[in-house]
């Protein structure tokens, strides 16, 4: 058996989350014009074994949790903010030298749980979640993991990083998670939170996520191979694609 048909099979033994493959298989985002009615056609023709089983993590990890609905950090923006960082993570990916080019279905997992530390966050320690969410009203300018040490004493990329290695998850992710607010990390792995970053700081261009701004560090695209246009034209491809990416983070979200 080849492993496109084994992740197939596995994948169908869930149905709702072989709805959810088959959703983003389906999205313009990857450009596929044929028709997309069965797992195998997503995994065969349109995502591949790498993509399909990096897409099933992202989704299935995110499951146990919850948190409420609303509020900055809830779990609405939280899913809208992590498929569209995936999106931007994997085309970016793809579009480095060859020399550097990192996984693109490891770029785009390390996009899709670069915050699940706030999802453990909310799950475990509700009063604490709720009143971070109070500060980052109160407190707009100021960046979310300045808030985390003043409410909470920890952030919410060691959260993450630890949950990562308990979860045994690729030391390209658990990196991704750790470091992705620092853009003068070049430690282990560095391309994947860099990616990240450059990725949560495009997206708040148009109001994605948590990044609290926009600017590309000259620095960071220059260690990537990455110029300012093709940035912008990264998030351009993603942004194109995003009334399908919108569903898929509502049907994550409800």
């Amino acid at each position: 058996m080849t492993g496109q048909y084994i992740s197939a099979r596995i994948v169908e033994l869930d149905p709702s989350l072989a709805a959810q493959v088959i959703r983003y298989a389906r999205s313009p985002f990857f450009g596929y014009r044929g028709e997309v009615h069965s797992i195998h056609d997503a995994v065969s023709r349109v995502l591949g074994y790498d993509m399909t089983m990096n897409v099933v993590m992202g989704i299935a990890v995110g499951r146990p949790f919850t948190i409420p609905a609303d509020g900055a950090l809830g779990l609405t923006k939280f899913w809208r903010g992590a498929v569209h960082c995936a999106a931007v993570c994997q085309i970016l990916a793809r579009s480095l030298p060859l020399r550097m080019r990192p996984s693109p279905g490891l770029a785009y997992l390390s996009g899709m749980v670069h915050n699940f530390g706030l999802l453990l966050l909310g799950h475990l320690f509700a009063s604490e979640f709720a009143r971070l969410n109070e500060v980052m009203q109160q407190q707009p300018g100021v960046a979310l993991p300045e808030l985390e040490q003043q409410v909470l004493g920890i952030t919410h990329m060691e959260l993450g990083a630890l949950l990562m290695e308990h979860w045994g998850l690729h030391a390209e992710v658990v990196s991704a998670v750790r470091w992705h607010h620092d853009p003068g990390y070049a430690g282990v792995h560095a391309i994947y939170p860099n990616l990240v970053l450059l990725a949560n700081r495009l997206l708040q261009r148009v109001d994605i996520g948590e990044a609290g701004h926009d600017e590309l560090p000259p620095e960071l695209l220059q260690t990537l191979g990455v110029g300012t246009e093709q940035a912008a034209q990264a998030l351009a491809t993603v942004m194109a694609a995003s009334d399908g990416l919108e569903r898929i983070a509502g049907q994550l979200a409800a």
